[in-house]
């Protein structure tokens, strides 16, 4: 219910965002009512056609329920969340086609080969990854915001899984 124009909003959004010099962080929103496995993995092509490797694409896997919005209606006609729920307590929608882990696990497959995924889950751990990216920061003598260094820190992170499909194992 934002209003979203479409795919060549997006698309002509992602144009400008190449064509400058502008480092970018997309956000990607991912279980909302209608997600699938086939909606994930356009997300996922969109990324990777659009998003340059440099940049970070940010996806949040689970979307709060907060009461008086359409979402919360959309739960309630679905019978995910009833009249008299306490929604002070985090409380999130659930697609009816895909579960959010299975969500989590179709993301995680995807950041072996696109190391600019970033997981709202990772930020929770963030204090080793802000570690290793002011490292990184300093050693490449960059002024760029932190969030930056995400591709290199999780090349590094996926590294493993990426020799193992490599090697078919």
């Amino acid at each position: 219910g934002k209003g979203y124009a479409g795919a060549a909003v997006l698309e002509q959004g992602a144009a400008t965002a190449r064509a400058s010099k502008l480092p970018v962080m997309w956000w990607c929103s991912l279980g909302l009512p209608g997600e699938s496995k086939e909606s994930v993995e356009d997300t996922l092509n969109f990324i990777r056609r659009h998003v340059r490797r440099r940049d970070v694409a940010l996806c949040v896997v689970g979307i709060r329920i907060y009461p008086g919005t359409r979402l919360a209606e959309i739960a309630m006609r679905e019978g995910q969340l009833g009249a008299a729920q306490d929604v002070t307590a985090p409380c999130f929608y659930q697609p009816a086609r895909i579960t959010l882990r299975d969500i989590m696990n179709q993301l995680h497959r995807a950041q072996e080969s696109m190391p600019n995924l970033m997981l709202s889950t990772e930020t929770r751990m963030f204090g080793w990854m802000l570690k290793a990216a002011i490292y990184v920061k300093r050693v490449s003598r960059h002024r760029y915001p932190l969030w930056m260094a995400v591709p290199y820190i999780n090349t590094v992170c996926h590294a493993p899984g990426r020799l193992r499909h490599a090697l078919g194992r």
